[in-house]
């Protein structure tokens, strides 16, 4: 059974970059006792836990939640749809043959290294070493 009891009296979030940072006090007073609880990377709304109570208190998943929630909003493909599209992007090309497809693939902007991470056989030329 979930434990859904609230564990910090007053949590905060605090964006940077691409990421927001949750803080959590044991009190109401900002100093001292205050912790970062959990990470929210803003461009795939994927959370990085790092004290696990947060995960079942309900005062964080409702921040968490609404943090997400406006992620998504801003970029509404996960990571796994667009890794998903590039494959197939990449599996299309293939299908042009060696050449073509690499010189369609590097017109688009992709490195030798994102066209083999995505499926494209390796160059003769990219496994000298």
């Amino acid at each position: 059974m979930l434990n859904c009891k609230r564990n910090w009296v007053r949590i905060a979030d605090q964006e940077e970059e691409n990421f927001c940072h949750i803080h959590a006090w044991q009190t109401d007073s900002e100093k001292g006792g205050g912790k970062t609880i959990a990470i929210v990377d803003l461009l795939t709304g994927r959370v990085i836990y790092l004290d696990q109570a947060a995960r079942n208190d309900p005062m964080v998943q409702k921040r968490i939640h609404s943090i997400t929630d406006k992620a998504g909003k801003a970029h509404p493909c996960s990571v796994e749809r667009l890794e998903s599209i590039l494959r197939s992007v990449v599996d299309y090309e293939s299908e042009e043959g060696p050449e073509n497809g690499r010189f369609n693939l590097e017109a688009m902007g992709f490195t030798e290294e994102e066209m083999i991470f995505f499926g494209f056989p390796p160059s003769i030329d990219g496994e000298e070493g």
